[in-house]
């Protein structure tokens, strides 16, 4: 037990000296509770994977919390390839939302997409050819139907923006 101590003090010393640090996941899900636990949203939260923050390479809303996740796919002939995304959701109103994103994510411009605000390095979002990452925010309100809303609202009280990031994984 001496030995595997000191073994451990050493590894830590070593990464602390190479200032190795460990991927962190990127946010986290909601809880969710027993009355919704069957209904579309909570299956979604539920079979969501959460990936290391160093994937997707975009700045965390403040408390947003993860409710969907789609690892992404290449067609076999490699004709296409749909990017991995996100979907958190935040308290925070769209504006705010969109502020923050303006703020963290200088120089990139902003285009119109399925009714949100898309903000891309390159400018419109082609799924089927993905060559950077994209962050687009919806008003809860008029993205959700309104069972939906009730059952979001549930699951994080105060529900307002949602907001998806389709990222390059790279």
């Amino acid at each position: 037990m001496k030995y595997f101590t000191l073994f451990v003090l050493v590894v830590l010393s070593v990464a602390t000296t190479l200032n190795v640090q460990a991927s962190s996941a990127y946010a986290e899900k909601p809880a969710v509770p027993n009355d919704v636990s069957k209904n579309f949203l909570a299956i979604g939260i539920e079979k969501s994977t959460v990936p290391d923050a160093d994937q997707v390479r975009v700045p965390i809303y403040p408390n947003a919390k993860i409710i969907n996740s789609y690892k992404g796919v290449k067609s076999p002939q490699g004709i296409f390839e749909l990017l991995p995304f996100l979907e958190l959701i935040s308290t925070d109103s769209y504006d705010q939302v969109v502020g923050f994103y303006k703020e963290k994510l200088v120089g990139w411009q902003q285009g119109g997409f399925n009714t949100a605000l898309y903000f891309a390095e390159k400018g419109k979002i082609n799924m089927f050819s993905p060559k950077s990452t994209h962050v687009g925010i919806h008003d809860v309100l008029k993205y959700y139907r309104e069972n939906e809303q009730k059952d979001l609202q549930k699951i994080i009280p105060g529900a307002k923006s949602l907001i998806k990031i389709f990222y390059t994984g790279k």
